[in-house]
């Protein structure tokens, strides 16, 4: 998304949601990488419940038909 995306329309007016969760050992909010997305239109949220991964995962079914080759 970095270099895809934003880098290649500096002046999109876009924004992109990072979503950062614990997902295997060791995760933590403290060991958040902050210079992995460092654009400005790139919001960074903390979803320790992991809520947007527990929403998306029974609605994925539905839109694989639409997914670039190879992202499934």
């Amino acid at each position: 998304m970095q270099n895809e995306l934003l880098a290649k329309y500096p002046k999109a007016n876009v924004r992109a949601y990072a979503v950062w969760f614990n997902m295997f050992p060791g995760d933590a909010r403290s060991k958040w990488p902050p210079n992995l997305l460092t654009d400005a239109r790139v919001i960074h949220r903390w979803d320790e419940p992991k809520a947007v991964g527990l929403w998306y995962a029974p609605h994925t079914a539905s839109i694989h038909g639409e997914l670039a080759p190879g992202s499934q």
